[in-house]
């Protein structure tokens, strides 16, 4: 057998073809083969394959629980993870909502010092005195309505000819 692996194949004469023909070398390679020893299976081949085959039914049950094991490790974190995200976004939620109810309050009293502002107490102003005169504007005869509501829509509120006389000629009103 070793003669046969470990020889070199006999020379080609010069100028012939390269290449054997395939009929001629696949003859060589099933010749060589032939001559190769045949393998037997030992005595106990049938009793170790038996013993495997019942070996992988135990592993493969072995297997299937740890995987059932593996699959339900993971649903417990994915669930848990998912709880967890949900209470960190409840808890943002609630901080924003938080904020926004003081930025609220804080406009709304913004707002309301505003119409305060914006809405005077009395309608008479006081404009100053020369000795014996004293220059009062009643602001109530200008335009009657005095909120802000009852001018929306009027681009410009005129007097009316009575408003507009000269203090000298209206009498007193205060």
């Amino acid at each position: 057998m070793s003669a046969t692996l470990h020889s070199f194949p006999p020379r080609r004469p010069e100028g012939s073809d390269p290449a054997p023909e395939s009929g001629d070398l696949d003859r060589q390679i099933r010749e060589a083969l032939g001559r190769l020893p045949r393998e037997r299976a030992g005595e106990d081949f049938t009793v170790q394959v038996l013993e495997r085959a019942a070996g992988a039914g135990a592993n493969g049950v072995r297997r299937l629980r740890s995987l059932a094991a593996a699959a339900v490790f993971f649903a417990v974190g994915a669930v848990g993870a998912h709880e967890w995200n949900a209470a960190q976004s409840r808890e943002a939620a609630a901080v924003r909502m938080a904020s926004l109810r003081a930025e609220y309050a804080v406009l709304q009293a913004e707002l309301q010092s505003l119409q305060r502002a914006a809405d005077p107490p009395s309608p008479v102003v006081y404009l100053g005195g020369e000795g014996d005169v004293e220059y009062v504007l009643d602001l109530s005869r200008l335009i009657p309505e005095r909120s802000p509501a009852a001018r929306v829509g009027r681009a410009s509120a005129r007097p009316s000819a009575a408003a507009m006389r000269p203090a000298a000629i209206r009498p007193a009103s205060y």
